[in-house]
């Protein structure tokens, strides 16, 4: 009796077996199979998937064409997908897949829009133990849309994926926006923090005459509050082949669970004078990310952009979210009488604006004050005045003894895809040179380069100036002098 029931308990061993190997078998080697894998995955599972055509097997290659997958919180659309999987490999453990390609990809993310949480992942159970891998994956034109945000648009990515031992491993050959190119390697680890990159970037447009930027990160397991602390490096070059960067940054960053602590950045530019270094924190756990920082320019030569000697040292703050921020700036040109000036303000802005509120300041022994706003929801417009008040122009050259007083102001206005326009007003108030008095007013418009003096007189003891007239055809000039003097 024993024995007749351990054959029988054999016998539905190696049937259920066989039938689960015949299962299988039809799962993957054929057409009905692949479509009731699919209506069982909807059935069984959060998601509903369907297609409009399949054709081919998941043991070989498989072609679906409209794929639609449905998340609780996401609805994701490909035209058409196609898939040659290594099925060998599944018995050792290890789902390969030799080529996955997929065109026009469109994804829908209904998710709240809501802080997210920092935390960084970690594998458990079964994805511990589970080893994949694709050795190509390339998707044409993809559409990313949170909600009703302007959506995101990636022409190209092709790229290679390695899972292994919780550890995650991406080869980006390509991937190409209207943003730019991006290529590299990404790695990051889930059983213990890890994240490590090495990227090259080069954007559609050069960015302050660099093409090509790369960025490096490693990143570990941090110390209480941070989850995770490393750093970032950053440069820029003109061109692949130089050798040195033209601007370089550094940055220690972590994450916690409020956002992500930035210490100790480091911007400087190889062959010039010059460091700016600062400190922050971005906070993520409001409704918009919070970034407060402070920034400190010191001993900046920018003489090869001024074409002037410079010795520049500044201050910055910034604290708010990008659709309202706030700060203080203070700036100094560090040399002599002529080149010393000194500007400080109050700031605050939004994502179409920012104004300069109070501008205070000297420069040639004088004062300064004024007010800027910079404007670029439509293109670029720009509108002020400034004040001057016992300015010495014996600082430029010391023959011209005296004193300036002048009211000045004006705007700029290049809109998108239009003609660069502006006006300037000026007048020159109890003002005198030499101890004769000067004063007058001006005001000139352009228009691209041709510059229209619409009013121009200054007069002082024995003498009077005008003039009128557009610099690029005509302009009208009168001169009664009757003492000139020394002026």
């Amino acid at each position: 009796m024993k024995r007749v029931l351990k054959y029988f308990i054999i016998a539905i061993v190696l049937a259920t077996g066989l039938a689960c190997l015949a299962v299988a078998v039809w799962l993957f080697n054929t057409d009905a199979g692949t479509r009731s894998l699919l209506d069982n995955v909807s059935r069984y599972t959060g998601l509903k998937m369907s297609a409009t055509k399949i054709e081919g097997r998941l043991a070989d290659t498989l072609r679906l064409d409209n794929l639609e997958i449905e998340f609780p919180q996401a609805h994701v659309k490909i035209q058409h997908l196609e898939m040659t999987l290594q099925s060998l490999d599944l018995i050792a453990g290890t789902l390969r897949i030799q080529n996955l390609f997929m065109r026009n990809v469109s994804i829908s993310d209904n998710s709240p829009d809501k802080p997210p949480v920092l935390d960084w992942p970690q594998a458990s159970g079964l994805l511990k133990f589970f080893n994949a891998k694709i050795d190509r994956l390339e998707i044409n034109d993809l559409t990313y849309r949170h909600l009703k945000k302007q959506p995101l648009h990636v022409q190209t990515i092709a790229a290679s994926v390695d899972w292994k031992n919780s550890h995650l491993s991406i080869g980006l050959h390509n991937m190409v926006s209207d943003l730019g190119v991006v290529q590299g390697n990404v790695a990051a680890g889930f059983s213990r923090p890890l994240l490590e990159m090495d990227l090259v970037a080069t954007p559609s447009r050069p960015v302050a005459d660099m093409k090509i930027f790369q960025l490096r990160g490693k990143f570990g397991s941090g110390q209480s509050p941070q989850k995770l602390a490393g750093s970032l490096h950053l440069s820029g070059r003109q061109k692949s082949e130089d050798e040195k960067p033209l601007w370089e940054m550094a940055v220690d960053a972590g994450m916690t669970s409020e956002g992500f602590p930035l210490k100790n950045i480091r911007l400087n530019r190889q062959g010039a004078r010059g460091l700016i270094t600062g400190e922050g924190m971005l906070t993520v756990s409001g409704p918009e990310p919070f970034l407060s920082m402070r920034a400190d320019m010191v001993d900046f030569d920018l003489s090869a952009e001024f074409k002037v000697p410079t010795n520049l040292s500044a201050s910055l703050t910034f604290a708010g979210t990008r659709r309202q921020y706030e700060g203080h700036i203070h700036l100094i040109n560090k040399g002599i009488n002529r080149q010393s000036i000194r500007m400080a303000s109050d700031y605050s802005g939004d994502s179409q604006s920012v104004t300069l509120k109070a501008i205070q300041g000297t420069a040639l022994n004088g004062e300064l004050s004024g007010r800027l706003n910079i404007d670029w929801q439509n293109g670029l417009a720009i509108e002020g005045d400034l004040t001057g008040r016992n300015l010495n122009p014996a600082s430029i050259d010391p023959g011209w003894a005296g004193v300036i007083n002048f009211d000045l102001s004006g705007h700029v206005s290049a809109p998108q895809q239009e003609t660069m326009s502006g006006e300037v007003t000026g007048t020159l108030r109890q003002s005198h040179l030499h101890e004769q008095q000067l004063t007058g007013d001006f005001r000139a418009t352009f228009v691209e380069d041709d510059v229209r003096i619409q009013h121009l007189a200054f007069q002082g003891k024995g003498f009077q100036i005008t003039a009128q007239g557009s610099i690029k055809s005509k302009v009208d000039f009168t001169a009664r002098i009757s003492d000139l003097s020394r002026l």
